[in-house]
């Protein structure tokens, strides 16, 4: 009949479409992606060796972690006998330093609430995703959803859970 092939047809056309953006958005991505990474490789890299670093001391006590705000006193410590026992190049040698922070939140609340805090974290974090989605937001409620979003992406290589403008932005 012809209303089976006119629903039909549009259903194709709109999983076609959402496979074309998915794609688009997917290329944009990988290509800033690899214009961010090779334009700036010695901060990759000493990312890198952080994120190393910070999951060997979560492997030390994975469950409640070494407590609130505590990974600038322990993370520093912890590079130093990590570079002496491991084989680590010269060159990431000279990339480690001073560092406060995880440059990633989620990594960062394991190591400081271990397994338990980073559950609570991606609740509270889900919680507020469940919230923003629904049928009918107004233009401030999308605005608002924007923001949280970019924050949360954002949290995954830098510490915007420890900016207060960022954090008086998102109540």
């Amino acid at each position: 009949s012809p209303k089976v092939k006119t629903f039909a047809g549009g259903r194709m056309r709109s999983i076609w479409l959402r496979i074309g953006v998915t794609c688009v958005v997917t290329a944009i991505l990988f290509f800033t992606t690899k214009a961010v990474y090779d334009s700036n490789r010695k901060s990759v890299a000493g990312r890198v060796l952080i994120y190393e670093v910070t999951i060997d001391l979560i492997k030390q006590r994975p469950f409640f972690g070494y407590g609130w705000q505590s990974f600038g006193k322990i993370y520093n410590l912890h590079q130093s006998n990590y570079i002496r026992t491991h084989d680590i190049s010269m060159d990431k040698t000279l990339l480690a330093s001073d560092s406060y922070y995880a440059f990633n939140e989620f990594l960062q609340a394991q190591t400081e609430l271990g397994f338990i805090g980073l559950v609570l974290l991606l609740l509270l974090v889900g919680c507020i995703l469940k919230t923003l989605v629904r049928d009918k937001l107004d233009v401030f409620e999308v605005a608002a959803a924007g923001s949280l979003i970019s924050i949360i992406f954002c949290a995954f290589s830098s510490y915007p859970f420890h900016t207060t403008s960022i954090l008086i932005n998102a109540v």
